[in-house]
C-alpha cells in the first residue's frame, strides 16, 4: 500500500503540469492576431500622390488568428520630413473582424502636403487592447509615402523695351519674359529674392524654352535643355548681368520657385522676387542707348527704394543714377524710346 500511495503523490504533479500546458496551448489557439497596414492615395482617385493635392490614408486591418475580434479602434496620423504634423491623430472604428477576414478603412479625414516630399503616416490597431490578441508587434506600423511635385503655374510675359516689378512666386511657379532680339541687340538684367528665398534663372532661346517648358508635365525621353550659362544662375538670391550682343530670334527669360531641372533650387515656401530688365541695341547713336540705359537703371532704382536692404549688385548701377531733371528733358526729345516706366510713378529719387 505504501507503494501504491507513493506512485499516485508523484504522478499528481505531472498530471497537473500537463492539463496547464494544454490549457495554455488551448488559450493562444483561440486568440485574435490583428494586423495592420497602410498607405495613401489621391482623395479624387487620380492615381498621383502630389503635393498641393488632397489625400488621404488607407487602412486595411487583417485578423490572422483563429478567434474573432470584436469592437476596437485604429488610430491614424502623419508627419512631413520636418516632424510637422500634417495629418492630426484621430481614430476609426472597426465594429468587428472574425477570423481569417480583412477590412479596408479609407479614412474619411483629408490633408494636403505644401511641398513634394516624403510623408511618413503612423497608425495603431486596437490601442486600447480591447481585444485578445497572440502577438502585438504587428499591431503598430509606419509608412513613408512620396509626394511628387504638382503641375507648375507657368506664365510667360511679352517684354518690349523695358520693364521692372515685383512678383511673389508661390511654389511651383514660373515666369518667363518673352523677348524678340534684332541684330546688335543685348540684354540687362537684375532680380532678387527677398531673404530667405531663393530662385533659379535661366537665359533660353526659343527652341530650348519649348523642352524648358513641357520639361516635367509632357516630359521627353532622354530631353536635355540647354541655357547661356553665363546670363543664367541657380539656387541663388541675385543675379545681374549686361549681356554681349546676342544672335537675333526670340528668347525667355525665366524666373522660376520650382522642381524642374535637376540644378535647380527645390521650392521651400513662396519667394518674393524684384527685377527690371531692358533691350539695348548697340547700333543707336550714343545718345539713344545712354537714354535706354539710364532709364533701365531708373526702373532698378524704383523697384529696389522700397526695398532699401537690398545688396544691388547690377552692372546698372556703374551708371549714376539719372538725374530727374535731365532724364526729363532727353524724354520729351527720344520719342518711342521715353516710354513711361512699368512701376514707380514718376521719377525715383537718389536712394540715401
Amino acid at each position: 500500500m505504501l507503494t501504491a500511495r507513493l506512485l499516485v503523490l508523484f504522478a499528481l504533479p505531472a498530471f497537473a503540469a500537463t492539463l496547464l500546458c494544454l490549457g495554455q496551448s488551448g488559450s493562444a489557439a483561440g486568440a485574435a492576431d490583428l494586423e495592420l497596414s497602410l498607405s495613401a492615395e489621391p482623395s479624387d482617385g487620380s492615381g498621383s500622390l502630389v503635393a498641393q493635392a488632397a489625400a488621404l490614408v488607407v487602412a486595411v486591418v487583417t485578423n490572422k488568428g483563429s478567434d474573432a475580434a470584436g469592437t476596437f479602434e485604429v488610430d491614424l496620423w502623419a508627419n512631413d520630413s520636418k516632424g510637422q504634423i500634417v495629418l492630426p491623430p484621430h481614430t476609426l472604428t472597426v465594429p468587428a473582424l472574425p477570423a481569417g477576414g480583412n477590412l479596408t478603412l479609407r479614412d474619411s479625414e483629408t490633408f494636403v502636403l505644401a511641398l513634394s516630399g516624403d510623408l511618413r503616416i503612423f497608425g495603431i490597431a486596437d490601442p486600447a487592447g480591447r481585444v485578445n490578441e497572440s502577438a502585438l508587434s504587428n499591431n503598430h506600423v509606419n509608412v513613408t509615402v512620396y509626394f511628387g511635385p504638382p503641375t507648375a503655374t507657368r506664365v510667360v510675359e511679352d517684354i518690349a523695351v523695358r520693364a521692372s516689378g515685383n512678383r511673389m512666386l508661390p511654389p511651383y511657379t514660373l515666369l518667363a519674359m518673352r523677348v524678340d532680339l534684332r541684330e546688335g541687340d543685348s540684354l540687362i538684367f537684375q532680380a532678387d529674392a527677398e531673404a530667405p528665398g531663393t530662385f533659379d534663372c535661366y537665359l533660353l532661346n526659343d527652341a530650348n524654352f519649348t523642352i524648358y517648358f513641357n520639361a516635367r508635365e509632357a516630359p521627353a525621353n532622354h530631353s536635355q535643355v540647354t541655357f547661356l550659362q553665363d546670363y543664367s544662375r541657380t539656387d541663388t538670391d541675385h543675379i545681374a548681368f549686361t549681356s554681349e550682343p546676342l544672335p537675333p530670334g526670340r528668347y525667355y527669360l525665366v524666373l522660376e520657385n520650382d522642381d524642374r531641372l535637376q540644378r535647380g533650387a527645390s521650392p521651400i515656401g513662396p519667394v518674393n522676387l524684384s527685377f527690371a530688365v531692358a533691350i539695348v541695341n548697340n547700333s543707336l547713336p550714343p545718345g539713344a542707348i545712354a537714354l535706354v540705359i539710364g532709364a533701365a537703371a531708373a526702373a532698378i532704382w524704383a523697384t529696389v527704394r522700397w526695398r532699401p536692404h537690398f545688396d544691388v549688385r547690377s552692372p546698372l548701377l556703374e551708371v549714376p543714377p539719372p538725374d530727374p531733371d535731365e532724364l526729363a528733358e532727353e524724354r520729351e526729345g527720344a520719342g518711342a524710346l521715353g516710354q513711361e516706366l512699368e512701376e514707380g510713378e514718376g521719377l525715383p529719387p537718389h536712394p540715401p
